[in-house]
This record gives structure tokens, C-alpha cells and sequence, in this order.
């Protein structure tokens, strides 16, 4: 019997494979599918890029604002059902995209769009993760985000043939379809480091002001680039940026590894004097 339940695979990584889906089919359309719809969009309401990118800007930017508000109450242990409210409320609010006549119909779906998906997608997943696993946890939160890249290279030859054979109205309802069934189900550095230094009982809340923080970025980058395009009718400035933002990202998260290394370091050395200290008086004060 027991080595009938030592072979059996660990229930987190059915987790895992849960959450897989989750970063495959739901966060590929918010950070890296939008644009795929730019100029159809655009060139139907007849609007400029950087009026259609603010909608995608509008679901980022909620992140900055909600994200420790979305960590705490998933942490009380409503997580199950706000994620499943959630999908259901991301698929119909995709969905609606279809229905946009106009800018201001894609804010107001963009909305409820960034609402449902920060309540269902990155947050939960990474508490979910970090929850089943101390050892592997590496392992399992790169397996989970994994799913990202995963799902951007899946979808975005199949929604630019979607694009192609039927519109953009039909492809949001088309995919809206796809992460409904995914999810009957920045990145892998922030929730592995937050959790490694504020500890399990800090980790939501500390990690949802790490994701406003993200967001701030995401939400700001595809207006940026989008509004560069529209002043030098070219992304080369922009892609230019990128890069140098993107080393910068990584020279910061390696210090912050560092950094954090080093003071965990000091306050164990710092804990181990206070020990040995207090055990010197007490055997000092017993003998006397």
C-alpha cells in the first residue's frame, strides 16, 4: 500500500496542470494578442492606434489600483468561487468586443474585461502554486508560466487566420469560445521572489502590490508604443526602448536577488547571536 501511494503523482502538479491552462489560454490575449486587431479595428471605426491600444491600457491599469484589494480577498479563501464568477465574467465581457461600435464601447468592455481578469488569471495563480508547493516551488511556478509563451505561440497564427477568413467581430467571440474552455480551468521571478521574502502569511498582499507595480508597466507600454508609431510612423524608436527597458528590468530583479539574499542572510546571523546570547545569560544565571 504504501508504495502504491508513493507512486502516486503529487496533487500539486494537477494544480499545475490547472493553472497551465489558466496562462495558456487567458493571459496570451491581454498581454500579447490585442494588437493582433489593431488594424482591422482602426481601420472599421476609422480611429488612430493609440486610441484603440488605451482600451488594452484601461485592463492593465486596473492592476496598478486593485491588485492588493484582488490578493486579500482571494487569501480569506474565496478563491474558488471569485476565480469561477470571474472566468465566466471574462469570457462574456471579451465576448463583448464584438458588439463595439465605437472607442468608447471598447473602454467600457476593457473594464470589465482587466476587472474579471485579475481576479482569475495571475494572482490566483501564482497564491495557488505557492500554496502546494515549498521545495519545487521553482519548478512549478516556471512549469505554470510557461503556459504564456505557450499559449502566445498557439493563438497568434490561429487568431491572424481567424482575422483573415472572418473579422475581427467573430474572432473575439471565436476566442472568448476558447478561454471559456481553457479556463473550465512578469512572471515566474515576482511570486518566487516575494514569496521567498515576505513568507507565506505576507504573500498576498505583498505580492498583489508587486503585481500593481507590473501592471504600471503593462498598462503604460502599448499606449506608449502605439502612440511612438503614430508620431514617427515607424516602431524602431520604440523597439529601441524596449531593449533598454528590458536590461534595465533584469539588472534590477538580479539585484534585488542579491539584496535579498544578503539581508536574509544578516538576520539569521543576527537571530543566531540573540540565541546564543540569551542561552549565555540563562546558563550563566543558573550557575550562579
Amino acid at each position: 500500500m504504501e508504495n502504491n501511494k508513493n507512486s502516486k503523482i503529487f496533487y500539486g502538479w494537477w494544480v499545475v496542470l490547472g493553472c497551465v491552462l489558466i496562462t495558456t489560454t487567458m493571459v496570451p490575449p491581454i498581454m500579447s494578442l490585442s494588437n493582433k486587431f489593431l488594424i482591422q479595428v482602426t481601420t472599421e471605426m476609422n480611429i488612430s492606434r493609440g486610441a484603440f491600444t488605451l482600451a488594452n491600457t484601461i485592463v492593465q491599469g486596473l492592476g496598478i489600483f486593485i491588485s492588493p484589494i484582488v490578493s486579500k480577498n482571494l487569501a480569506k479563501g474565496n478563491m474558488r468561487k471569485i476565480q469561477s464568477i470571474s472566468i465566466i465574467g471574462f469570457v462574456l465581457a471579451y465576448a463583448s468586443y464584438s458588439l463595439a461600435k465605437s472607442p468608447i464601447h471598447l473602454y467600457m468592455s476593457s473594464f470589465f474585461v482587466g476587472l474579471f481578469y485579475l481576479n482569475s488569471t495571475l494572482i490566483p495563480v501564482s497564491m495557488m502554486v505557492t500554496n502546494w508547493f515549498v521545495e519545487k516551488r521553482g519548478i512549478a511556478m516556471s512549469v505554470t508560466m510557461a503556459g504564456i509563451g505557450l499559449g502566445g505561440t498557439i493563438f497568434s497564427p490561429i487568431v491572424t487566420n481567424l482575422l483573415q477568413n472572418y473579422g475581427w467581430r467573430h474572432t473575439y467571440l471565436i476566442m472568448a469560445v476558447v478561454f471559456g474552455f481553457g479556463n473550465a480551468i512578469g512572471t515566474v521571478i515576482p511570486p518566487l521572489v516575494t514569496s521567498e521574502v515576505f513568507g507565506m502569511e505576507k504573500y498576498p498582499e505583498a505580492y498583489g502590490m508587486v503585481n500593481s507595480a507590473t501592471q504600471v508597466g503593462l498598462s503604460l507600454g502599448s499606449l506608449l508604443v502605439a502612440s511612438m508609431y503614430d508620431l514617427n510612423g515607424s516602431y524602431t524608436l520604440a523597439w529601441m526602448l524596449l531593449l533598454v527597458l528590458t536590461a534595465v528590468t533584469l539588472f534590477s530583479w538580479v539585484g534585488s536577488c542579491l539584496a535579498a539574499k544578503r539581508y536574509m542572510a544578516r538576520c539569521r546571523i543576527k537571530a543566531s547571536s540573540i540565541i546564543y546570547d540569551n542561552y549565555y545569560y540563562i546558563s550563566k544565571k543558573a550557575c550562579s
